[in-house]
Formats: structure tokens, sequence, C-alpha cells
């Protein structure tokens, strides 16, 4: 039998790049991740959307002063990497290159999630010089379907010229460390029944110089608007037995709890664009249970992050991520009926 000496693949900034390539123990500090949702402000109209992005009011927005405040108050709690992944298109907000200039000058990984409509040479060069690991959503590869999945301004034609030069861009920081090929550029796939049958030509797409991320869609936010859309539901546990077995999402780390968990939501602390702590980065609907860091320590706020999480894996979670658990809507029923303010005292 010929042993199998292929070079793993991780990406920078995610679970296993800190446990495997750098041998650090998550959990050791009080946080390992950041996670920052800047304003809902987006320029597409995506059906698979998680929040309701570009469709809700701003109200009381952090200053850069804060975000700077909150970035510090995460570096000192221990973030290694500050991640910009929920709510809205971040590359169109106004101050999201002093945010990830500055995060990089703290010696954390800044990580985003775009849909790349605004990663032209210029924003990709800046991207690439700041140390920026960078998740750009790609679903489809027929032109056809790509703007009817993402509609608002979405281009096709402009899209695969960004990520084109971005492809080219990112392959000369791949470097090989500790028996691990470490990757910033990632495609990240939402898989629905509506184009399942395309994982395979996603991920050849992908080739070596970027690495595939799949994960199945949530039904929160407008895509649960949009369920006769995608047809019928995901069958999430014969998706985790099959295609994680070949693509394990990036976010997957093993846990105190000896099951896979979402590294970001398990070790990490979201706070949304007004200051709000959120339960996880696209989990915007427990915030309010949770405090605003304009309003308490950030420490204290972490307590509670924690208890709610405890209190939603003890018992509602069954899977990895708790927005695509069919039971996380039961537990915002729970949350709404009881009024859990026991879980602060």
């Amino acid at each position: 039998m010929t042993k199998n000496t292929q070079i793993k693949k991780v990406v920078k900034g995610m679970a296993a790049y800190f446990t495997e390539v750098k041998n650090i123990k998550l959990g050791s500090s009080d946080i390992d991740f950041l996670l920052l949702n800047v304003p809902p402000i987006c320029n597409y109209r995506c059906k698979k959307c998680f929040t309701r992005a570009g469709f809700r009011k701003i109200k009381n927005p952090l200053s850069l002063d804060e975000w700077f405040s909150v970035i510090n108050e995460g570096k000192k709690l221990g973030a290694k990497n500050v991640s910009i992944l929920g709510e809205g298109e971040p590359l169109i907000y106004k101050d999201i290159k002093e945010i990830l200039s500055y995060i990089n000058k703290q010696g954390m990984i800044p990580m985003i999630a775009t849909n790349a409509f605004a990663m032209d040479s210029k924003m990709a060069n800046f991207l690439f010089e700041n140390n920026v690991t960078v998740g750009f959503s790609l679903d489809t590869l027929d032109e056809k379907e790509y703007n009817e999945f993402c509609g608002g301004m979405a281009d096709f034609s402009k899209f695969m010229k960004n990520v084109e030069y971005a492809r080219k861009l990112f392959a000369k920081s791949i470097v090989t460390e500790n028996g691990y090929k470490i990757y910033r550029l990632v495609l990240h796939m939402t898989v629905t029944p509506k184009n399942y049958h395309r994982l395979n030509q996603l991920r050849d797409f992908c080739g070596e110089d970027i690495f595939f991320d799949c994960q199945p869609l949530a039904n929160v936010g407008i895509a649960e608007d949009n369920r006769n859309f995608f047809g019928e539901e995901m069958n999430y546990e014969e998706f985790r037995r099959y295609a994680h077995k070949i693509y394990a999402p990036m976010v997957f780390s093993q846990t105190e709890c000896n099951r896979d968990i979402c590294c970001l939501f398990y070790y990490g602390l979201a706070v949304n664009y007004s200051g709000d702590v959120m339960f996880d980065t696209h989990a915007i609907q427990p915030q309010k249970y949770i405090g605003n860091i304009r309003d308490f320590p950030t420490k204290e706020l972490l307590i509670r992050v924690k208890k709610l999480r405890k209190y939603f894996l003890d018992n509602y979670k069954s899977g990895y991520c708790p927005i695509r658990d069919k039971t996380y809507n039961n537990f915002l029923k729970s949350l709404k009926k009881e009024k859990k303010d026991f879980l602060w005292t």
C-alpha cells in the first residue's frame, strides 16, 4: 500500500492553521477570534443572504476610533485573527482599509468575506500587502445563474476579472510550513439544492492556488424568504456525512465537546457595527440578550456570550454551525418566550 504523502491545505488564520501549523492550543486565551460586522450595506441582493443586509436602517454606527478600541480589546483577550465576515459587503465600507491596516499593524491576521465586486487590482494589492486572508463567494460558474443568485449589481464578467487578478497575486503568498500548504485566498461556496451538482466543478476551478471551502445554506434572513427558490430543504446530515468528508469546512475545530464546531463561534467574540455583541457573526437575532460594548465591559459581555453558547450547546446544538442547525429557530423561540435573564445572574 502506497503511503499518502499529499500535503494538506489550511487557510491562514483559521483553526487548523493555529493548531496544526503554529501548535497553538485554541481556548488557552479568553478568545482566539474577534469578529467584526461592518454596517449592513451591500451592492448585491443575494437570495442566500443570512441577514437582511441592504434592507436595514443603520443606527448608531461605531466610529473609527471605537473600532480601533474594539480591536485593542480583542488583542488583550488573546485574539489572533480578526475576521470581517458578516452583514453586507465589507469592501464598500468607507473605513475598511483603515480597519484592515490597523488589524495588521497590531500583529493579528485580518480576514474578510467579499463578493469581490470591489476587489479590483488596486484593492487586491492593498489586501495582499496588508496580510489579509480573503474569502470570496462563488456558487456557480454559469453566468446566468450567478447573476440570478446574486442580484443587485452582480456582474459575472467583472467578478471573474477581479478573481483572476487576485488568484495570480495571492498565489505568491502560498507557503508550505510544518507539512501544510497555507492559503490566503479562499473560494467559499454556499451549497443548495440549486447548485449541489456543481461542487466538483467549483473545486476544480480552484486548482492549486485557491483554497476551496463549502458549507450548506442556512435558512435564516433573506435565505428563509427564498425557500421556494432553492427548492427542497438541504439534508444537512447527509451533506455532513458525504460532502464534508471530502471538503471539510475551513472553520472546523475539534473542541473539548469531542465534536467539530465552528472555531469562530466556539472560540470567538462577535461585535456588530453598532457595538452590540452577537451570539455568532451571522446569528444577529439573539444580540439583544447579550449587550453593547458601549454599556458593559468586554469581559462581562464575553461571559454572557459563553453562558448563552453553553445553554445552546447543552439544549439545542446538533451540528457544527448554530445558524445551520435545524434547532436554531427553536432556540430563538425559547429566548423570546422565557427571556433568559437568569443567564446573567
